[in-house]
């Protein structure tokens, strides 16, 4: 008798023991699981500014569903490059966009030979990366940046003569498709609700409601926290709309805006309108966070520039002892 697979359609948006991993159940410290996260959210964001996508929908959506999978299955059992394309293939499929699987490869592949150099314009923070245990490189890697640059650029334009009946190609298709299912399965395929929960989408609404839409920098500073956001796992622990208020906040501080609270009662704040009142801790942890990967001297620098190694026991698809990391050069 075949076994059967129960799937949990529920939406829950925020969930209820968002500590409780299945990373962190296999021993692995909330440190790490922080550190690889924002290294398969860099691979997302990189991928969508190469296509040219909203940060708004195909963005932010994969980096949902890839936060949400992550909760399921343990950084031991799937790679991050793994999680990162499947999450970014079903992203598009949602947000209904015209970019086809040939096309998420080859960015993916393209994103690869940048972190496998460390394409950073300071040398510096190159040298220091190079030294942290946790980063793998290849030979090229000790290049100028410029000299860098140009040979990814020289290669990439041979990323088209890859031939999509070799090993290579086939591998990468194979990892793409097969993660895209488990994240399927690992979600309970209930994933049409996400496009709508997304920060980005209270932020005009709220600085309309606070007459201060017509502040270009204040918008586009909350919408650049907003992306921020994505990087970290705060959608399966806040509500949307924390978020979006907490990156105002941050907003309004950065470009020295004071917000409107002389029309509400006197002990009443403009977020607790919005949000109700007994927020204030949440919003401070949200800004707080939002705030640590500001820090350019920390492992946000390394998770996004840089190739990082793999927790899965035997190693990923496109690890240093792998196939394609000798044939991508």
């Amino acid at each position: 008798m075949s076994k059967r697979t129960t799937l949990d359609r529920r939406i829950v948006p925020v969930l209820p023991k968002p500590e409780d991993t299945a990373s962190r159940r296999d021993g692995i410290s909330a440190a790490t699981e922080r550190y690889h996260r924002l290294h398969g959210t860099s691979l997302l964001l990189d991928a969508a500014v190469a296509l040219h996508v909203s940060s708004a929908s195909c963005y932010a959506t994969s980096c949902v569903l890839f936060h949400r999978f992550y909760y399921q299955v343990s950084l031991q059992e799937v790679d991050v490059w793994s999680a990162a394309m499947g999450s970014f293939l079903l992203a598009v499929k949602i947000e209904e966009l015209t970019i086809s699987l040939k096309q998420v490869i080859a960015t993916f592949i393209h994103i690869y030979r940048q972190r496998k150099t460390i394409l950073w314009d300071d040398d510096k923070v190159v040298q220091w990366i190079m030294k942290q245990p946790s980063i793998a490189y290849d030979s090229s890697a000790a290049l100028p940046y410029a000299q860098k640059d140009t040979m990814i650029r020289e290669n990439d334009s041979h990323s088209t003569s890859i031939n999509p009946f070799g090993p290579l190609w086939k591998e990468w298709h194979e990892v793409v498709i097969e993660t895209e299912n488990k994240i399927l399965r690992a979600l309970g395929f209930t994933i049409y609700w996400i496009p709508d929960r997304h920060p980005h989408k209270f932020i005009l609404y709220v600085l309309r409601v606070l007459e201060v839409d017509s502040n270009k920098g204040l918008a586009q500073s909350a919408w650049n926290f907003c992306n921020d956001s994505c990087r970290l796992d705060l959608c399966v622990r806040f509500e949307a709309h924390l978020v979006a208020c907490a990156a105002i906040r941050l907003a309004a501080s950065e470009q020295g805006v004071m917000l409107p609270d002389s029309s509400l009662p006197t002990a009443m704040k403009w977020w607790e309108v919005l949000c109700g009142p007994g927020h204030e801790t949440e919003l401070d942890v949200i800004q707080k966070e939002l705030l640590a990967l500001k820090d350019k001297e920390s492992d946000v620098v390394m998770a996004s520039v840089a190739f990082v190694k793999s927790l899965v026991k035997n190693e990923s698809f496109n690890g240093p002892q792998s196939f394609s990391w000798e044939s991508i050069k």
